[in-house]
């Protein structure tokens, strides 16, 4: 039977159903009536489908049906894949039927790629999403965000009744000798947690739980379903092992110079006595020795090699050479005292004249005396120790080496320039305000001002912590206007942009600044 018998068919049972509407034989009529003109109306609509022109055969696309339902049953993976790339290559299909152009759909991951006649293609993130309602609920989800606590705290994340590993801000069980626990606290922390849930919509509410009163910062939120990865740093607990570490490296280096001191008492404990005469003879009395006074002038008569403490001697007319000598008195009563004067003569010819060092230790026996030592250098300034105070006093601090000078400080007059350097920073101000720090190698005396003297020259990167840029290699003077604040030990640089970064605000920014060179007033 063709198509148009078909047709013809169809017309001829419409025309009975029509008839039979009209009859009157029928025990409840307006029922009877009511279906025929059902029946007549579904076979007007075939009529009209039939009656389209006959497609080519070329035209005739079959379709292979796919099932979300069956495929989720399965309870196969591999088989729930290839059942959705079914169900993509079917959108695909009906798609290529409206008047957008669209040639067909692929699905990759979780990104469905729309392919259009022009060869344009449009990416779409299908994730977790599912093509008929009534999505299945995974399993697992995975909970990242930035948290900032203003007090020591732990932090949990429940869903449902299941809860993730508390993180913590500091160390609740392992305290430094004086008791104090490591802190981060002020500190930006990563925290990532992989946690079970239900099947039912009411379990999906994600709570973050505090064991203390601390107030929450929380950035860059996500629930992402199954273990679904998301960059991140190391985790507070990495952070405090590290603090940790160094800490127990502290605390050995400490032990060890107690025990060191301990030593050096016992040796000087074991050697009190040792000048003391009896009766102008040498004697030994169990663990101690008694030197006279003249074997002590024969001793130092000769060349001798101390290898401990020498307590209690007097040189007198002595010559005392070496690369170190190291001199210490101490002040017994009124009077008493000691003083060293060395000249050290430069050669004739030499333009850098001569050096006199002095060095005195007083008293005149009164509680509030403080003991001096000081260095003169002619036409230069002087060196001054008084009490625990080294005052050091001159226009110029610089020493001077065998392969070039050093001056350890930067003044009014310097530059440097930052070649490259990676800085911690961050976006305020309502997000215009891009700030870092810059740290130093040497700190700053005597400079109330910096500036960036080459604006349109240095370059500036700045990244963000969701993942790519505020500024790729742009100058600070597109940037924005910047300003610069001097600390003792590095500069704080802000850059004023006239619209917000591309970020969000209070959060933050790596900066990588290059060829900054930077002047002090």
């Amino acid at each position: 039977m063709t198509r148009a018998e078909i047709v013809k068919q169809l017309e001829d049972l419409k025309h009975d159903r029509e008839y039979a509407c009209k009859a009157f034989f029928f025990k409840s009529k307006e029922e009877q009536r009511a279906l025929a003109e059902a029946d007549v109306q579904a076979l007007d609509a075939a009529i009209k489908a039939l009656a389209l022109p006959e497609p080519d055969k070329d035209d005739i696309v079959l379709m292979i049906m796919a099932s979300e339902l069956r495929a989720w049953l399965s309870g196969d993976a591999s088989c729930r894949q290839y059942n959705r790339r079914l169900f993509v290559h079917n959108l695909g299909l009906l798609l290529s039927q409206t008047r957008r152009d669209v040639t067909s759909c692929s699905i990759h991951d979780e990104v469905v790629t729309i392919h259009y006649a022009n060869g344009y293609a449009r990416d779409v993130d299908v994730t977790a999403d599912s093509y008929i309602p009534g999505e299945a609920v995974p399993e697992t989800v995975t909970v990242s965000f930035w948290w900032l606590a203003s007090a020591a705290c732990g932090l949990t994340v429940s869903i449902g009744n299941n809860e993730s590993e508390t993180q913590y801000n500091h160390d609740s069980t392992d305290l430094d000798e004086d008791g104090n626990a490591l802190d981060l606290t002020d500190a930006w922390l990563f925290f990532r947690a992989l946690i079970p849930i239900a099947q039912t919509a009411d379990d999906y509410v994600v709570k973050l739980i505090t064991d203390s009163a601390a107030t929450l910062s929380i950035c860059d939120f996500k629930v992402e379903p199954g273990d679904k990865a998301t960059a991140w740093t190391e985790s507070a607990k990495a952070a405090m092992s590290a603090a940790q570490t160094a800490n127990n490296k502290a605390t050995a280096a400490d032990e060890k110079a107690q025990a060191a001191g301990t030593t050096a008492q016992a040796v000087q404990t074991a050697l009190a006595g040792l000048t003391k005469i009896q009766d102008g003879e040498v004697l030994i009395d169990g663990d101690k020795v008694y030197l006279s006074a003249a074997f002590v002038r024969s001793i130092f008569a000769q060349d001798i090699t101390a290898t401990g403490t020498i307590t209690g001697a007097k040189l007198d007319g002595a010559v005392i050479k070496g690369n170190a000598i190291d001199i210490s008195a101490f002040q017994g009563g009124y009077g008493h005292g000691v003083s060293l004067k060395s000249d050290i003569v430069i050669p004739d010819g030499d333009t850098k004249g001569y050096m006199s060092l002095i060095l005195q230790a007083m008293s005149d026996g009164f509680a509030t005396a403080e003991a001096n030592a000081k260095i003169t250098l002619a036409a230069s300034g002087e060196i001054e120790a008084t009490g625990t105070v080294v005052n050091i006093d001159a226009n110029v601090i610089q020493f001077t080496l065998p392969n070039g000078s050093f001056r350890p400080y930067y003044t009014a007059g310097d530059t440097v320039t930052i070649t490259r350097m990676y800085c911690a920073g961050g976006v305020t101000g309502s997000g215009t305000n891009l700030y870092f720090y810059v740290p130093l190698a040497k700190p700053l005396v005597g400079v109330s001002k910096v500036t960036i003297s080459n604006p349109t020259k240095a370059i500036i990167t700045g990244r963000k912590i969701e993942g790519g840029y505020i500024a790729q290699e742009a100058t600070v003077s597109s940037l924005g206007t910047p300003s610069c604040v001097p600390y003792e030990n590095g500069v704080t640089i802000g850059i004023k942009a006239t619209s917000a970064y591309s970020t969000k605000n209070n959060t933050p920014v790596t900066v990588t600044p290059e060829n900054l060179v930077l002047k002090f007033t």
